[in-house]
């Protein structure tokens, strides 16, 4: 499946409850030109968008999804959500998470094999719930 449909999605919400989408076929990605270079196809199922508020509303949001299994794999099969700041990049202090393009609010999505609006569907819940 493509990836378009999410990247779509959370661009239609930026000013509201996503700050930005980071992914090369995303408005404006510095990566464009490259990913129709060598990944004709698609560039990938992994994406991040900055989710607005604080780490109270980054912890409500991850804990209301339903759909998506909240884990630090990427690549599964299974559709997954992660804030790497708080997670996978804790080792990292704030110069090196910067380096890796981490930041605080940053949320990483892989996505996996369901249905493209029960995805959708959870990532609108989960809005709710947390902003």
């Amino acid at each position: 499946m493509s990836i378009i449909w999410g990247i779509v999605y959370l661009e239609s919400r930026i000013g509201r409850e996503v700050l930005w989408v980071k992914h090369p076929h995303a408005k404006g990605s510095p990566y464009a030109e490259l990913a129709k270079k060598y990944f004709p196809k698609g560039a990938g199922a992994i994406l991040s968008f900055g989710l607005k508020g604080g780490l109270e509303e980054r912890i409500k949001f991850l804990e209301a999804v339903k759909v998506w299994g909240f884990q630090a794999n990427i690549g599964d099969a299974k559709s997954l959500i992660i804030n790497p700041s708080t997670t996978t990049h804790t080792e990292l202090d704030a110069h090196y998470q910067k380096l890796a393009d981490i930041e605080d609010v940053t949320i990483r999505l892989s996505v996996g094999l369901e249905d493209a609006d029960d995805l959708i569907e959870d990532l609108e819940q989960a809005f709710k719930a947390a902003l």
